[in-house]
């Protein structure tokens, strides 16, 4: 089993709330992190223990939910780093750690230019938001 103690493993939504915990266990089966954080309007009622809930304002949009990221989410993470997931978009090769992420202050998830605009060719919102972050970072914008 992996041990990132310094690292909280964390999920911020409004939406797909079950697949979104089922993201949060399946990332955490072979890691050991400092904290496992959902944070969302409402809690569900069969929430693991290993999970633990934190409340936000229900996020009806994603410029919402780009503000609670940018601007409150390092609110709940009382470790030195954070990993950010999704419900499609979270950890499944933890053998692929390597300490040396944590030389960085922002990882994220690749994309290319091709992604960038929709079958019209208009450009399109591209997310990154799967990461791993350093609390330091987290807390600049305030």
């Amino acid at each position: 089993m992996l041990k990132l103690e310094n690292i909280t493993l964390i999920a911020l939504t409004s939406i797909h709330l079950e697949t979104t915990i089922d993201a949060l266990m399946y990332s955490s089966e072979d890691i050991e992190f400092g904290d496992i954080k959902f944070i969302s309007h409402e809690k569900p009622n069969d929430l693991p223990d290993k999970i633990t809930h934190e409340y936000c304002p229900k996020m009806s949009n994603i410029d919402e939910w780009n503000r609670t990221m940018v601007y409150d989410a390092f609110k709940y993470v009382n470790t030195e780093f954070a990993i950010l997931i999704h419900d499609d978009g979270f950890i499944v090769n933890a053998d692929s750690w390597r300490d040396e992420f944590l030389d960085y202050d922002y990882i994220g998830a690749p994309w290319g230019h091709k992604h960038l605009l929709d079958s019209e060719g208009r450009i399109i919102r591209v997310g990154n938001s799967v990461s791993l972050r350093s609390r330091k970072l987290m807390e600049l914008p305030t």
